[in-house]
């Protein structure tokens, strides 16, 4: 049967970030150019009415002048002088009146608008719109006490002729913005989405067999970049766990088959011919070292285990860190005598937060390796105490000590730095160290080293130190 084919959504692209990022991106700017392009034209039009609001206040002064130069004024001559005025400034529709306290007009302008006119404002100099005009006026007394008003005004017509053209322009802008927004918009999201692209395709070709591949980096230093950078890592950390996970499997392998291969030998032995019950038990006795060393295999491998999926169970109890030490150290003081190495112990009083049980074995590894790889007249020295809410346990010996270059990779999983430190008789898996810093790890611990090659090699365990709860 073949496999129905998918067809795309027709709405996938206006799905995509591109899509998004195109549409947001062509809104704002045609929002910011429609908003600056209103704002000009209003900004223009409030800027020449309050410039023509200028021009007209002064000739309301000018005017006021004329008629206070020729006190008492000479009616004709004021209108001789006004007509002569409005000539020079036709385009603009420009008139003149002088009225009186009661409205009534005095003197006017040969142009005058027509239709009705507005009331004077006596006791007010004010500039405002009437009948299409823009009209400013002045009142003050002639001679005799007698109230006027000059009226000047004119039209706006040029005004609205230059705001016409600023109002055209504005619309040919936008129209062009109109057309050229959506592509610049679809440009920037292309190039602003192309990076994410590539991180897509690159990490869907990317399989657990094969992290070898990783993301561009730009270089330049934006987020997205920050992203590559920390996907990188990511892979990093996912191939060198894979990496540890497969040299597990591949060393834990190595490791189980000796005992088996021994077991599986011993018992075809047995099976070969009879024998007196001496050889059964000699064979018997093989098979039960080698299930032994096999268990204790399993067991250090399923510790591990737990240790990496985080599931290693301790105690919360209080340890007593000196005591635990000093039977550790009498546990192993007929073999360090027997081996011909001096065991010294300068012990606190100290108490850590954890399982007793692990924490013991810890110590017990720690001087099971000090003792394998210290040679005879050797001397390894123990100390406990209390620093600053920590519990610090040191082991140091006198023994061959680790090549610089191996002392990274010690704690690593069946790791042997080399052949002067793996001696025949020790028949250690490599596994004790690494299985030290996950117990350590999971009480919220530390655990480091120094080693100088043919002097020795000291060990410090940090643990926490065990506060009891306050009386309530």
């Amino acid at each position: 049967m073949s496999s129905a084919t998918v067809k795309p959504h027709p709405l996938r692209f206006f799905l995509t970030l591109r899509a998004r990022l195109f549409i947001w991106n062509t809104l704002v700017i045609l929002l910011l150019a429609v908003t600056m392009l209103f704002g000009l034209r209003e900004g223009l039009l409030y800027t020449l009415v309050r410039e023509e609001d200028q021009l007209l206040r002064e000739d309301t002064t000018e005017v006021r002048l004329f008629i206070e130069h020729s006190n008492p004024p000479d009616w004709k001559q004021v209108r001789q002088a006004l007509n002569q005025k409005a000539t020079g400034h036709e385009p603009r529709n420009w008139f003149c009146e002088i009225l009186d306290g009661e409205g009534r007009v005095i003197v006017t302008t040969d142009r005058v608008p027509g239709g009705e006119r507005p009331p004077p404002w006596v006791n007010d100099s004010t500039t405002g719109s009437y009948g299409g005009f823009r009209i400013s006026q002045q009142p003050f007394e002639i001679v005799g006490g007698n109230p006027v008003v000059i009226r000047v005004g004119a039209t706006l017509d040029e005004v609205r002729e230059d705001v016409a053209r600023i109002t055209q322009l504005a619309m040919i802008a936008g129209v062009l913005l109109l057309l050229t927004a959506p592509v610049g918009g679809y440009l920037l999201a292309h190039r602003a989405t192309r990076p994410l692209v590539e991180i897509n395709h690159t990490t869907s070709r990317l399989r657990p067999s094969h992290l070898e591949e990783r993301l561009p980096v730009r270089g330049t230093g934006d987020e997205l970049d920050q992203l590559a950078e920390t996907i990188n890592g990511f892979l990093d950390r996912i191939g060198d766990y894979l990496g540890r996970h497969r040299d597990l499997v591949a060393n834990a392998a190595h490791e189980l088959r000796s005992p088996l291969a021994a077991i599986r030998s011993s018992a075809e032995v047995a099976l070969n011919q009879d024998r007196s019950v001496e050889d059964y038990k000699e064979l018997l006795g093989v098979v039960v070292e080698e299930a032994s060393r096999l268990g204790s295999l399993v067991q250090q491998l399923l510790l591990l285990a737990e240790s990496d999926a985080n599931r290693l169970e301790h105690k919360q109890e209080p340890v007593p860190m000196d005591r635990l030490v000093r039977r550790c150290a009498e546990m192993f003081e007929g073999v360090a005598e027997a081996q011909g190495i001096t065991l010294t112990a300068d012990i606190s009083p100290a108490t850590a937060k954890g399982d007793a049980d692990h924490l013991r074995q810890v110590i017990l590894n720690l001087l099971d390796n000090a003792i394998k790889f210290t040679p005879a007249g050797g001397k390894i020295r123990l100390r406990v105490w209390r620093n600053e809410g920590e519990v610090i346990v040191e082991v140091a010996d006198s023994g061959i000590g680790i090549p610089a270059a191996h002392q990274e990779r010690v704690f690593e999983r069946f790791y042997r730095s080399d052949k002067s430190r793996e001696r025949p008789q020790s028949g250690g898996s490599g596994l004790g160290l690494s299985i030290c810093q996950a117990i350590i790890s999971a009480h919220g611990g530390s655990i480091h080293l120094t080693s100088v090659p043919g002097e020795g090699t000291t060990l410090w365990v940090h643990l926490p130190e065990f506060e009891p709860s306050s009386p309530r």
